[in-house]
């Protein structure tokens, strides 16, 4: 597994897109939310860290494994790892004015993203959902080194001017 200390992100206040890999389709009961059905893919999950210690922080809480679950995103977790991240933080945030709403919006049209679940992540704000979902190929194989690596491409094309971080 990959692993990252937090002293190798940014501590400053922010937005991020984690991109995780969900190998099989799974039925997860997440919170208030209730049981879900995941579809095997990648999942993009954009959030933000405005808190104490910043990106660093909520970055560092996302990459390990929680003990309790917190945020919806901690449910999924622990089913399915971080393949990748991107922040956006400072004067670069600030001037792209991308924020968790905004990032959530342009995933999911630029790359027709689905919509999974209403709520997931956005139960403070009015948005839809902060979680997408990019599915496997029909035939339903395993996601693969290669599909993750194009994955993460059209991603890291998508979210310009975002750095990746993991």
């Amino acid at each position: 597994t990959n692993t990252l200390s937090t002293l190798d992100l940014p501590r400053h206040k922010g937005s991020y897109v984690l991109l995780l890999e969900l190998a099989r389709a799974e039925t997860l009961t997440v919170g208030r939310l209730g049981s879900l059905d995941f579809g095997a893919g990648f999942y993009a999950y954009t959030g933000s860290a405005r808190g104490p210690g910043g990106l660093a922080a909520r970055l560092g809480h996302h990459l390990g494994m929680a003990r309790r679950c917190h945020w919806h995103i901690d449910y999924l977790r622990r089913k399915a790892p971080v393949v990748a991240v991107w922040a956006c933080w400072g004067e670069a945030a600030r001037a792209a004015r991308l924020d968790e709403c905004r990032l959530a919006d342009r995933l999911a049209e630029s790359l027709r993203l689905e919509r999974p679940f209403k709520g997931f992540g956005s139960s403070d704000c009015t948005c839809l959902t902060h979680l997408l979902h990019w599915p496997l190929p029909v035939d339903g194989k395993p996601c693969s080194p290669i599909s993750s690596k194009e994955t993460i491409a059209r991603l890291a094309a998508a979210l310009s001017p975002l750095r990746r971080v993991f």
